[in-house]
Parts: structure tokens; C-alpha cells; sequence
């Protein structure tokens, strides 16, 4: 199996190669680190470099089988280092690079991987559980568009995006069953902020879902009200309770969706400053019986499966929830000032507890009043 890589003359080939080599526990010339199948898999599908009008496409995995996964990762960078030296990574077929790393234990994805892989367009890490921090991902793939974390438990902030480079291309990015959690108005705010403040023509695709650690958006998503475009999609997260009003401050707002999130029970009455921000609600009952209450129509799913259940659902503007809006904001107005009457009442009531004969602030201030005339006496008596 022993073969010279010089000899290679498509990545296609030097893919089949490498699958070979790696099944049968053998390396090729330059590349002994590639010692077996226990150490990871690695697929490689590409087109040939050579031929004229290839497509400029290279899909990578790496597949970790084992604990001791850092092997799997050095195949990989090992691999790509000998297709530098070789001349490959400037060809147009490594000009785009798909990367997925799958059951990974590291904490972040090492950083010498952008200096033989520096086109990565799009990255995911999929059942990595001790991923925590994205900060050397964003700082080496410059040219990075799309950012997937999925099953990755120990990611539990956006925090760590504040390495994101100014001129970065990251837009879209997607966190599924991570650990992502909220303990103060300002987390996430670092991260969102390097996201909101990039020039040119920034925009973002942000979404989050079954992310069951989740209770609230953080106030700290105003952050990206300088983007020129924006979408927040929330899906199946089951314990989101409330939706912050600072989402009514970002203005290029273009998407704001809630689906499946039961214990969303209102929408930010802010929402209604983007008339033309588009709302999607699907499988939340409160939120779609408050529409309903205002005059709002609600549509529903039609199932072919007579044993499903139709799910209703809202999909249209924001101007179109104007009447939901403005009981919102009657409701809130008529909320303070029954709060107001109560707070004087309970205000009045508190000082004639106290106060009163027999009360608490009556008895402390007749035992003050006793201890000072006693004192003033026992002066006198001194003199």
C-alpha cells in the first residue's frame, strides 16, 4: 500500500488513497502518522485540480471512533500540510471547503488548522461535548460563512464570537441541542456585539434550537442593531419563556420566528417600531389565542395523516399585528395604573398598621420617646 503522494494527481485520488491506507492500517510516503482506523476516519471528495473547469469544492469529515481523538485531528492537519508542501491548497479545488469534526473532545478547535486550511466556508461540530469556547474557529477561517454547533453541551455562551475579526464573512450561525444559557442581562453581549458592529454590508442569520437550558433572550441582543440585515429563529426550545424589548430596536430586524416554544406567552409590543419585519409563530398556544383575542387571523396546517393533530400558525408582517400590539399596550397602560391605586392603597395601609395606637411604629416610637424623657430627666436629677 505504500505509495509516493508526489505521484497523486487529484485530490479524488489521493482521497481514495488515504481511505485505503487508513482502512488497512498502512500510511503512504510522508504521511506515517496515518497509522489506522482506530485513530479517526477521515473522507476526502474533491475534484481533480489539474482538470480544467473543476468545481472549486472540497467536502471534508473527520469522524472521531475513539476517546483519544487529537489523533484524528493531527491525520488531518498532517495531511494537509503534506498537500501544501505539495501545492494542492492553492489549487481551485481546496478554494472551498466544507468541515465537519464529529464526536471531538476538545474544549476549542486547535488554531494551526487555518494555516493549511485557510478556505473553510463552512464548519460544524456535531456531538462535540466539551466545545466551550468558538474563539480560535472565527480567528483562523477568515472566510468562514457558516458556523453549526450541534450537540455540543459545554458551549453554554456566545461570548466567545468577541474574537469574530472585523473582517470576517460569518453570517449564519446555528446552535442545536447545545447548552447555551442566560444568568445575566449582559451575557452574550461581548459576542453579539463583534457580530453586530462589522462594516460593510453585515447581516446574520442567528438560530438557536432544543436548546433546553434557554429560559430567556438575553437583553444584549440590541447588539446587532447595526446589522443591515437580521434573522432570529427559535425553534423547540422548550423552556424560553420571554423574549426581551430590545428586539424592537433592531430596525433591519427582517425575521423574528418562535416556533414550537410553549412557554413564549407574549411578543414584545416594541416589535411593532418594524412594520415590516416578518413574523412567524407555529405551535404556541398562548401566543396564537392572544392574536386570536385581538381579531387576528390564525391560519392552520392541513394533515393528510388523519391521526395528527392540526397545528395552527401565524405568518405575516408586523403591521398586520397591530391590533395585537395596541391591546398590548393597553393592557400595560391600564396594568400601572391599577398597579399605581394599589401601591397608594397598600402605601396607606402600611403606615396606619404601624402607626396607629397599638401599632408596631406607634409602640417603638412611645418606648423611643420613654427612653429619651427618662434620660433627659436623670440629666436634670445629675445637675
Amino acid at each position: 500500500m505504500n505509495q509516493d503522494i508526489s505521484k497523486v494527481k487529484s485530490i479524488g485520488e489521493l482521497a481514495s488513497q488515504i481511505i485505503r491506507a487508513n482502512r488497512y492500517a498502512t500510511g503512504l510516503t510522508g504521511i506515517s502518522y496515518l497509522t489506522g482506523h482506530n485513530a479517526g476516519s477521515l473522507h476526502l471528495f474533491g475534484q481533480d485540480p489539474c482538470r480544467a473547469g473543476a468545481a472549486s469544492r472540497c467536502n471534508i469529515s473527520v469522524i472521531c471512533t475513539e476517546r483519544d481523538n487529537m489523533t484524528a485531528y493531527d491525520v488531518l492537519f498532517n495531511i494537509f500540510e503534506e498537500l501544501q508542501d505539495r501545492g494542492y491548497v492553492g489549487t481551485r479545488a481546496l478554494r472551498y471547503v466544507n468541515i465537519q469534526f464529529i464526536d471531538f473532545d476538545f474544549t476549542e478547535l486547535p488554531s494551526n488548522l487555518g494555516r493549511v486550511l485557510p478556505h473553510v466556508k463552512h464548519c460544524y461540530f456535531i456531538r462535540c461535548p466539551k466545545l466551550s469556547s468558538l474563539a480560535t474557529t472565527v480567528e483562523q477561517f477568515l472566510g468562514i460563512q457558516l458556523l453549526i454547533c450541534r450537540g455540543c453541551s459545554c458551549l453554554t455562551s456566545l461570548s466567545s464570537l468577541e474574537a469574530l475579526p472585523l473582517n470576517s464573512s460569518l453570517y449564519n450561525l446555528a446552535f442545536k441541542n447545545c447548552g447555551l444559557r442566560v444568568t445575566a442581562d449582559d451575557d452574550w453581549e461581548s459576542g453579539l456585539r463583534a457580530i453586530g458592529t462589522r462594516p460593510g454590508d453585515n447581516r446574520c442569520i442567528l438560530t438557536i434550537q432544543n436548546c433546553d437550558q434557554l429560559t430567556i433572550l438575553p437583553p444584549s441582543i440590541i447588539q446587532l442593531k447595526r446589522l443591515r440585515r437580521a434573522s432570529i429563529i427559535l425553534v423547540s426550545n422548550t423552556k424560553l419563556r420571554r423574549l426581551p424589548s430590545e428586539l424592537g430596536d433592531i430596525q433591519n430586524l427582517e425575521l423574528m420566528q418562535c416556533n414550537d416554544c410553549p412557554q413564549v406567552k407574549l411578543l414584545p409590543w416594541t416589535l411593532s417600531r418594524i412594520p415590516n419585519c416578518s413574523i412567524s409563530v407555529n405551535n404556541n398556544a398562548d401566543l396564537l389565542d392572544g392574536f386570536r383575542q385581538s381579531g387576528i387571523e390564525v391560519y392552520t396546517n392541513v394533515n393528510a395523516n388523519a391521526n395528527a393533530h392540526d397545528e395552527p400558525y401565524f405568518k405575516g408582517r408586523v403591521r398586520e399585528l397591530e391590533p395585537y400590539f395596541k391591546d398590548r399596550r393597553r393592557r400595560f397602560t391600564v396594568g400601572i395604573i391599577k398597579l399605581k391605586i394599589h401601591l397608594h392603597r397598600a402605601g396607606r395601609k402600611a403606615v396606619d398598621r404601624l402607626y396607629r395606637p397599638g401599632g408596631a411604629g406607634f409602640k417603638r416610637s412611645r418606648e423611643h420617646f420613654e427612653m429619651m424623657a427618662s434620660k433627659e430627666l436623670g440629666s436634670r436629677d445629675g445637675k
